[in-house]
């Protein structure tokens, strides 16, 4: 019974906690997009270096305020996941600049150029909660 309440009460703290709550919220809200890259040639540094460039004409999209990127550190911990080739994560102020990102030219430039260089990708956009 006891843990019947608390599976109750936790479902309960996520629904309530949840940002998709409030459409408000997520518009007003600073936004993290962070993008996994599983590419076709992972030990190869010359596509990786190419691919690099690719992301590097994501910084000329004028409503990213920040970006990076990177590949996994390799990190011998059971709850870490290496398998990705390449990171990259961008900062938006809001919703509205996340869909911007999305149909923009340079954007869709990079797909275009740069979607044979992957076999998977994988998509995380994060309401940002501490500044």
């Amino acid at each position: 019974m006891k843990k019947q309440i608390l599976l109750i009460l936790a479902i309960a703290c996520t629904c309530f906690l949840s940002p998709a709550y409030s459409s408000e919220k997520l518009e007003s809200a600073k936004l993290l997009h962070h993008v996994f890259f599983w590419l076709n040639e992972p030990d190869d540094k010359q596509v990786i270096k190419e691919f690099y460039k690719g992301l590097e004409m994501l910084a000329d999209i004028e409503v990213i305020r920040e970006l990076t990127y990177g590949v996994p550190a390799g990190t011998p911990r059971e709850v870490v996941d290496n398998s990705y080739t390449v990171y990259y994560v961008s900062t938006f102020d809001n919703a509205e600049d996340l869909q911007a990102y999305d149909v923009h030219p340079i954007h869709k430039e990079f797909v275009d150029k740069y979607k044979s260089y992957w076999n998977k990708v994988i998509v995380y956009d994060v309401i940002q909660t501490r500044k």
